[in-house]
């Protein structure tokens, strides 16, 4: 379970991945001197097994907390804003919007309603 913040403000000078090459989503910060070049490419056929939907949200525009939680317990909460960008992978989370809000969502196809997602209640962790 992991969830990767990177801030909008972030800009690093050399390329950083932030994730492991066994994870079923890759999040990378890739940085380009001005005249650089990604070579014509494309990435092959290959057969790879996924057991969750691992989640990448984009803040366009707009303030929302996200909540993480191990099993039904929130541990971590995150207030993301315009720009910010978020990997979920394989934790549950939940989102409460402060504002109208404008989000870019990428994950892992093909997305199955009744089949992908359980939702549950939350319990506190609060005395």
């Amino acid at each position: 379970m992991s969830a990767v913040l990177i801030r909008s403000s972030r800009l690093p000078k050399n390329n950083t991945f932030h994730t492991k090459n066994s994870d079923t989503m890759q999040l990378g910060e890739l940085y380009f001197k001005k005249g650089s070049l990604v070579e014509p490419h494309m990435h092959l056929l290959r057969k790879r097994t996924v057991f969750r939907t691992t989640e990448t949200l984009i803040i366009k525009k707009g303030n929302c907390d996200i909540f993480l939680y191990d099993k039904k317990t929130k541990i971590k909460k995150f207030n993301l804003k315009s720009g910010d960008i978020i990997l979920l992978n394989n934790i549950a989370h939940s989102i409460e919007f402060k504002s109208n809000t404008h989000i870019v969502e990428i994950k892992q196809g093909p997305y199955s309603i009744k089949g992908d997602k359980i939702k549950f209640r939350e319990i506190s962790n609060e005395k």
